[in-house]
């Protein structure tokens, strides 16, 4: 499993040294925010994480295949212009949000609509060996492992695949069950813990429940992708020092990160 940190707690400025800074302390790649994506020079991006030696583990477009059809045909758009932006980046994972409309409140229709929207999407990156995950979150049509599962059959395209942010229905769902549910088919994590509720972040050695009993449920699964850290805007820390105290917790786990000096 390689490990990564999401760039969304940088700003544009803070986004280069940042990313030297991550591969000094061992990173092996990152999670590219949408942010960081729409107005840089793909080129130059590019060459410089190549020669940091980072991974690009994904990108993180914003969709919506629930909303009006205005919107639904931005994001068909969007899901071009992304497909490119991965493509020039050697990126193999786009990250895919539903829009605001959660399982419960989908109808019949905007659910069709859903499945067909993705089903085409998967058809327009089949030939290019990308993926796109499906990141489970609250308020989407991922809001629960079930319902991720039935949308995931209901597309049923081979480069679907899951991006796995627990906790599921509202903290309701077991982490574990959420793992039964969907370990097999997730290829992406966002590495998160917490004190008492979502989304009182702490590191993920420190909240309520076991981090490496999560990651060894996956492994079971047959989970060997990618780990990205999200929560690096936690209270009381700077975003790096949250960075540097992650990674050297992750090496425990004899996580096959890189070191500056390799």
């Amino acid at each position: 499993m390689k490990v990564g940190f999401c760039t969304n707690v940088f700003s544009d400025e803070e986004l280069w040294p940042a990313l030297a800074a991550l591969r000094e302390m061992g990173y092996d790649g990152v999670e590219l925010w949408d942010s960081h994506l729409k107005n840089a020079d793909l080129a130059q991006l590019g060459e410089y994480l190549a020669g940091l030696g980072l991974e690009v583990m994904q990108i993180c477009p914003y969709f919506n295949v629930t909303g009006t059809q205005d919107e639904l045909t931005t994001t068909i758009e969007t899901a071009r212009e992304y497909i490119n932006i991965a493509k020039k980046l050697s990126c193999k994972h786009i990250r895919v949000f539903t829009g605001s409309v959660s399982s419960r409140d989908a109808t019949p229709p905007i659910y069709r609509q859903a499945v067909k929207a993705l089903q085409e999407m998967c058809a327009m990156n089949r030939s290019e060996g990308l993926f796109l995950v499906l990141e489970t979150h609250e308020g989407s049509l991922m809001d629960t492992g079930p319902a991720t599962l039935r949308l995931l059959q209901d597309v049923d395209a081979g480069n679907l695949k899951v991006n796995l942010q627990i906790p599921l229905d509202g903290g309701r769902e077991d982490v574990y069950q959420s793992v039964a549910l969907l370990g097999k088919h997730t290829i992406h994590i966002h590495a998160h813990n917490w004190i008492g509720s979502w989304p009182n972040f702490t590191f993920l050695e420190a909240g309520d429940y076991s981090f490496k009993q999560f990651l060894l449920a996956l492994r079971e699964q047959g989970f060997d992708g990618t780990d990205s850290v999200e929560h690096g805007y936690h209270s009381g820390f700077s975003p790096l020092e949250i960075a540097r105290r992650e990674v050297a917790y992750l090496k425990q786990f004899k996580i096959p990160c890189h070191t500056a000096q390799e």
